[in-house]
């Protein structure tokens, strides 16, 4: 049946789909940042207007990633440093999604796979949402979803491929700066060629190229990470804690207030202090800390609500009390949607001896973002950057096998 409904699709017609979804959703949602959007707001506007990226007290910033504030500042600096204006941001991206997830899926598995993967994409009620959402998954998508599509067609080049290797050395780089774990993707490059059976000297030389493009995007952050902080690292400091919220005596598996033992500490001193305190909870109670890996799996993905959870003021205005339950309740139905699609798509792929190196890629990659969220903490949101994947390998609903061969990954 998705197959059908997706034929009836052009990608221009999916992209105007997922801009007018995501233009009635801001008309439908007035809503305004809380919690973490807040503060990706507030820095961004802080940029905008020429005081760099700093805390509230007005010191340097260093526990929060930058790379999505930089992105909307500009726009904050043009425009002003409205919420709509972050809303249209992440409309703009949400379509870069769509429109990657579309020609990601055909290059794995076929024209009409990439017609599905972007049609669901463009509908799921979570992506939607999250327009109104002044959050790094907005960037995390798109980002992410552009890296594999460069990294599969650097692989695939027949020749070496200088321009989409540096390019998908930049768009990695750029991504790491939102958020540290989407390197974590980088060892698809490796894994393509590999299962594409091309030569060692090729793999190495093309990943080298890439990975060097990406850190040389990071080093200058590191830089003024160091004058700043005295550490050497393009990434954000909230790596250690986010650890101890994870891993410590008492701890849930997920978000937890920082210790009353800490405050007072600056930064970096506050970090190795939960860091020494969580690597002695693991080292003490091995087998508290695999329960908790556990905990964090169910934790993470036994739901899709956290859409709703930070649109409640939008969707207080608009539709009183009852807003935030039935927006919990229409993503986590959808999201349980989107899990059977999965099981009826990978399993019997599997049965019919379709299964290929495509599928093995996005098993990787699935198994690579899970990572963060099972050994370090997890929570409701932990589970959105798998969902992209997800819909590619839904998408795959819509084609045949196609025959084993080194000119593409689907064998």
């Amino acid at each position: 049946m998705l197959g059908a409904i997706s034929r009836r699709f052009s990608l221009q017609r999916i992209l105007l789909l997922a801009a007018a979804l995501r233009l009635i959703w801001i008309w439908l949602c007035p809503n305004e940042p809380t919690s973490d959007p807040y503060v990706y707001h507030f820095s961004a506007e802080q940029l905008a207007q020429g005081y760099g990226y700093v805390d509230a007290d007005g010191r340097p910033a260093g526990w929060w990633p930058v790379g999505y504030q930089a992105l909307l500042a500009p726009f904050y600096w043009a425009f002003g440093p409205h919420y709509e204006v972050a809303f249209l941001v992440n409309l703009v991206l949400g379509l870069i999604t769509v429109w990657a997830v579309y020609a990601l899926s055909d290059e794995l598995f076929g024209q009409g796979a990439g017609t599905l993967a972007a049609l669901v994409t463009a509908v799921y009620p979570t992506f939607v949402l999250y327009t109104t959402v002044i959050a790094s998954e907005n960037a995390v998508w798109s980002g992410s979803a552009l890296f594999l599509l460069l990294a599969l067609r650097t692989v695939r080049a027949p020749r070496f491929p200088w321009r989409l290797a540096v390019l998908a050395g930049v768009v990695l780089g750029l991504s790491g700066y939102v958020r540290a774990t989407t390197l974590a993707l980088s060892v698809g490059l490796p894994l393509l060629g590999w299962w594409m059976h091309l030569p060692l000297r090729a793999i190495l030389t093309r990943t080298a190229v890439t990975a060097a493009i990406s850190v040389a995007v990071l080093v200058p952050w590191s830089i003024r990470t160091h004058t700043h902080f005295d550490r050497v690292t393009p990434f954000s400091l909230n790596g250690k804690s986010n650890f101890w919220m994870g891993n410590h005596a008492g701890s849930t598996g997920g978000y937890a207030p920082l210790p009353a033992t800490v405050r007072g500490l600056s930064l970096t001193e506050r970090e190795d202090a939960l860091m020494e305190q969580a690597m002695e909870f693991v080292r003490a109670q091995p087998g508290e800390y695999l329960l908790l890996c556990a905990r964090r799996i169910w934790m993470t993905l036994r739901s899709d609500t956290i859409a709703a959870v930070w649109n409640k003021p939008g969707l207080d205005r608009r539709f009183g009390e009852y807003g935030v339950p039935i927006a919990k309740a229409g993503c986590t139905a959808s999201y349980y949607l989107l899990l059977a699609l999965l099981l009826t798509t990978a399993i019997p792929r599997r049965r019919r001896g379709e299964w290929g190196a495509s599928d093995t890629f996005l098993a990787a990659m699935v198994a690579l973002s899970a990572i963060p969220f099972v050994l370090i903490v997890g929570g409701n949101r932990y589970h959105l950057p798998l969902l992209l994947l997800w819909m590619i390998w839904i998408g795959a609903r819509a084609t045949s096998p196609q025959p084993v061969g080194t000119d593409g990954c689907s064998t």
